[in-house]
């Protein structure tokens, strides 16, 4: 979001792309929309020059993923009540065992940002 220009870009459900923050940065400044979602993003990214991968998983990514799915989910679902519970519990015991970076645990934020001018960009 380029709040000086009034112009904001953003992508959604978008697969396999690694910088869908770049995608969304090319909707703003090569369109006049604002959000593209799912199979016309990925159509928009690739029309754009970005590699679209099958599958965004590193070796190692992976096995953390199926580790992380072996102690939070023993009894191959647990129930929606205790689901967030459950997950966060076994994500936060193997960040405590050095296999997750701790600094690394959450994903992805919302950062916006406020000039002396009152210009606003996100």
């Amino acid at each position: 979001m380029h709040g000086t220009l009034r112009k904001a870009g953003a992508v959604a459900c978008l697969e396999g792309v690694r910088t869908p923050s770049l995608v969304a940065r090319k909707v703003m400044d090569e369109t006049d929309h604002i959000l593209l979602v799912g199979r016309d993003a990925r159509r928009f990214a690739r029309n754009m020059g970005f590699k679209i991968e099958r599958d965004l998983n590193t070796d190692k990514s992976r096995r953390l993923w199926l580790e992380w799915k072996r102690r939070a989910d023993p009894e191959h679902y647990p129930s929606p009540k205790d689901r967030a519970r459950v997950w966060h519990k076994a994500g936060m015991q193997m960040a405590k065992e050095g296999l997750i970076d701790p600094e690394h645990f959450y994903g992805t934020i919302n950062c916006n940002g406020l000039s002396t001018k009152g210009e606003v960009a996100g």
